[in-house]
This record gives structure tokens, sequence and C-alpha cells, in this order.
């Protein structure tokens, strides 16, 4: 799995009204573009976030690391390195477009990974000369060359609306999959974006997924299915989920269209699947069982 697409993928649908999202962004010879998301504000006043994103600045370069990487002692000075690239190229964006520059306090930089230890946390506070600034569980803040940088922690922060496209990529306790479960299935907006990621992510967490988006009146119909499918195929999902949940999420003749009528009733069997068959696939279905 490359998760830096996927994490891009994410957040885009949580903050695209008000940033605009963009990978592999060139920074030069380094061979860092892989990990680098730019975030770049589209729109003017106040924004709805309540949790670790209200901190954005106009622009942003993150630097994700999935939950198979370990934060790295020498990724804070790489960071800023390509900080300032990504920073020296849009202000020259900015001035062939006829547009002022942009300052350095509308720039902040964000090194986010699985978990933030304490040697890792000495290693910034040394590199900046100062103590970091906690935030929130998981979400410290220092000063760096008047911009902000951000060291974030994927798995220790709070559950929150904010923090959502996180923790769908993060190998976490089952307790705290349960609070990212009951935060998607709560919030229609949530489980329409994210629902299938859950299925494909939280496959432990499925039947109770279910239940919970129930309870709440959220059905699969509201899902946006589509864009999931753009980006994982539906092929990987049954790969990784399997064909049972596949049906409960698509329907059956959404089942066979995709994964092939012979595979779908070695799965759910027969009777459910005849009703839903069209002519042509009743007549192959007949004529496989002869």
């Amino acid at each position: 799995m490359q998760w830096h697409p996927v994490f891009a993928h994410l957040l885009r649908a949580l903050v695209e009204d008000y940033f605009d999202v963009q990978t592999d962004w060139p920074v030069g010879d380094l061979p860092r573009q892989a990990d680098i998301l730019l975030l770049r504000r589209t729109s003017a006043g106040p924004t709805p976030f309540q949790g670790m994103w209200r901190f954005l600045s106009h622009w942003n370069v993150i630097e994700f690391k999935g939950p198979t990487e370990d934060a790295r002692l020498q990724d804070p000075d790489l960071l800023i390195e390509v900080g300032l690239g990504v920073e020296r190229r849009l202000n020259e964006e900015q001035e062939r477009l006829g547009q002022p520059r942009r300052q350095r306090e509308e720039m902040s930089y964000w090194y986010i990974a699985h978990a933030i230890g304490s040697r890792f946390r000495a290693r910034v506070e040394r590199l900046m000369g100062q103590p970091l600034e906690p935030l929130a569980e998981g979400l410290w803040r220092v000063p760096c060359l008047e911009r902000w940088f951000y060291v974030v922690g994927s798995s220790q922060l709070t559950v929150d609306r904010d923090s959502v496209p996180l923790h769908l990529v993060t190998r976490e306790p089952i307790e705290q999959e349960r609070e990212l479960a009951q935060q998607v299935a709560a919030q229609p907006n949530l489980w329409k974006a994210y629902g299938p990621w859950l299925a494909l992510f939280h496959q432990n967490l499925w039947q109770e997924v279910i239940r919970m988006a129930s309870a709440t009146g959220n059905i699969w119909d509201e899902v946006d299915f589509n864009r999931f499918l753009e980006r994982v195929g539906p092929q990987n999902f049954f790969k990784q989920v399997g064909i049972k949940p596949f049906v409960e999420a698509f329907g059956i003749k959404r089942a066979i269209e995709e994964m092939g009528l012979h595979a779908v009733i070695a799965e759910v069997g027969t009777d459910e699947i005849f009703d839903a068959l069209t002519e042509q696939q009743r007549e192959a279905l007949k004529r496989r069982l002869q």
C-alpha cells in the first residue's frame, strides 16, 4: 500500500472546500517528493476546523510517514530544506502571476508520523533551539525561521473530526478503532466519504461499523463509492475485505458485475442471487448448475 496518496485522498475530502491538496510537488534534486503534500489556502474567512487543522496557515508543506515507517532523527532537517525550496518556488509563481510574495509566517511545516517519541521531540528542540509547545495530545509546534514547525503523532491524537483521515490509516488499539468508527458513523458527511475506508482498513470492526451506521440512520446508498473505487479498485477491496461485505455494501447486481457471477455464488449462495440476475445471467447459471 502506498500510504502517501491514500492519505492525500482522505485529507482532501475533509479540507477541499478551503485548501487545495497537491501531491508529488517538485522539490528540486532531493528524492523527497514521495512523502510531501502541499496544502494551499483557496478561500478567505474562517474555517470550520476545531482540531489540529485549525492551525493550518496559508501554505503548508506536510511530510507524511505511513504506518509502516518510523520517525527518523534526520527528517526534520530535510523537511526544513524541502519546505524552503517549496516556498521559494511558490513565491516565484506568485511573482509570475503578478501577485505579492507571501510572508514567512504564512508558511508552516508539518511532520506527521505514526508515533512521536521523546527522543525525536528532543531532536527537534535541539534543532530549533527552544522547547516544543504542546497543543493537544500528539500535537506540538515550535517556531522555525519565523514559520511554525508542527510535529504530529497520528496514533497519539485524540479521535475527532479533524483527525479521522489520520486514524483511518493508522494501526491502533481496538478501543481507539471503535472511537474512530463511532466518529465516522455518527456524522453523515464523514460516513459518505470514509465509510468504505473503515471497511478496508479496519476489517475487524466491519459488523460493528454497519450496526453503528444503521443506528444513526446512515445507509450505504449515501456513501461515495465511486471516489473510493477510483482509488483502490473493486478487486483490491474484494481481496482484502471479502465478497460478503462487498455484496452488503454494493448490492448483488454490482457485486456480480465487478466480481463475476461464480465468485459471488460461491460466497453467498444461489437463492438470493437468482432474483437479481438478468435473463442472460440466469441462463448461464442454469447451464453451470447442470
